[in-house]
């Protein structure tokens, strides 16, 4: 299974010349296999969310960490892939999310989130 460490919140110190630069909302800001030894830091951060999607793997996730470039090989976006909200049932399960643990995302749920990570 995979664990993925989920932004909630909007990043709150950018701007629009420095937004390309940070992890978004909804966009993952880490990614490991079942089990990760997740800190303190990383599980209480009030922007941030753990979650284990069951019977999925980091690497059929792998895109959700992807950075986009142009065609010159600049960074034009830290993630070039996000989790939509809006798409139907999604938000319902992000407000489900509880900070301080790992969330597990179950089987039922587990294809709605992998088909609302979409490209930015």
């Amino acid at each position: 299974m995979a664990e993925i460490l989920v932004r909630v919140v909007p990043h709150s110190h950018s701007t629009p010349q420095t937004e390309y630069l940070h992890i978004g909302q909804y966009d993952a800001v880490d990614m490991h296999d079942d089990g990760w030894g997740w800190t303190p830091t990383e599980l209480n951060n009030p922007e941030w969310r753990v979650i284990r999607i069951q019977g999925t793997t980091v690497e059929a996730l792998l895109q959700w960490i992807a950075v986009a470039f142009d065609g010159t090989g600049r960074m034009t976006n830290k993630r070039k892939y996000m989790l939509d909200n809006t798409q139907n049932g999604v938000q319902a399960i992000i407000d489900s999310w509880v900070n301080g643990q790992v969330n597990i995302v179950g089987t039922g749920d587990k294809n709605k989130l992998i088909n609302a990570i979409v490209l930015k």
